[in-house]
């Protein structure tokens, strides 16, 4: 009993595959299987899902601390100095109380306030007003409360 293993054997018929030829398909790689194991797509999704995480974060500490949502009315606040601050590039209406710290006169579309000039208008300097305000100071971010409505206090 011989074992041939050194030389392939030829085909019995002209039309076979002899032993020696590989066969037209191959089984495809784990990339070719799944897309998404690819290493291109791996930090596609990491970065996708951190995104998400980092705002879905956002939206819990905003709800929970309740600072953009948060309305309230200033009473009696006199007004020391006004003017036009620019940050980054934007201008900014700013109001200087005596004890009410410096509000902001700013577009609202949460509120539906689209006349920021008119109000910061009618603001005049060393008059008192109520003032009705959303947001709150944030001094890392140099955020401060928004101006929503003004009524002059008698």
């Amino acid at each position: 009993m011989s074992f041939r293993t050194s030389k392939p054997t030829r085909p019995s018929s002209p039309y076979a595959r002899p032993s020696y030829v590989r066969p037209s398909y191959t089984r495809p790689s784990d990339t070719q299987r799944d897309p998404f194991k690819a290493r291109g797509f791996v930090i596609a999704r990491f970065f996708v899902l951190v995104m998400v995480a980092i705002a879905g974060l956002g939206i819990i500490a905003a709800v929970v601390s309740g600072g953009f949502w948060n309305t309230s009315t200033m009473q009696d606040c006199t007004v020391t100095d006004k003017g036009i601050a620019v940050v980054d590039g934007y201008s900014e209406y700013r109001v200087y109380t005596e004890n009410c710290d410096v509000l902001t006169v700013a577009d609202s579309f949460v509120d539906g306030q689209v006349n920021a000039a008119t109000v910061y208008s009618k603001i005049t300097v060393g008059e008192s007003y109520d003032f009705g305000t959303r947001g709150l100071r944030v001094p890392l971010f140099s955020l401060f409360p928004n101006i929503i409505s003004v009524q002059a206090t008698p």
